[in-house]
């Protein structure tokens, strides 16, 4: 079975914009994320779905130096972005997780 974590991350949050690259702890926020991402054992994989903006490149260089795939979309549609990485990954089940959720439990992740 092929489970995919999709990790919904951009900079253009507006109340705390470039949250997803905040550091926590000596390391971005996002970089916590797909940590506990890798230390699921329902996991096939995870990708970083993220907008196609400039501004979010600096997303998808954390996410390559991690050897993590991330994927560009839609600016406004997140459900399109999602639906474009669906189609590249083929996946079975599909793990919507936000980028800016660095305390996320491995252990509670349900598929």
């Amino acid at each position: 079975m092929k489970n995919i974590a999709f990790v919904a991350a951009r900079m253009s949050s507006n109340r705390l914009p470039g949250k997803v690259l905040k550091p926590l702890v000596g390391k971005p926020a996002l970089e916590h994320v797909l940590a506990n991402l890798q230390n699921c054992s329902n996991l096939t994989g995870s990708i970083v779905v993220m907008p196609v903006l400039s501004m979010d490149d600096l997303i998808e260089k954390l996410a390559e130096a991690l050897g993590i795939k991330a994927v560009c979309g839609s600016v406004h549609d997140v459900l399109d972005r999602f639906r474009l990485v669906a189609i590249l990954t083929e996946p079975d089940r599909v793990i919507r997780v936000t980028g800016d959720e660095p305390l996320i439990d491995p252990e509670v992740v349900i598929i």
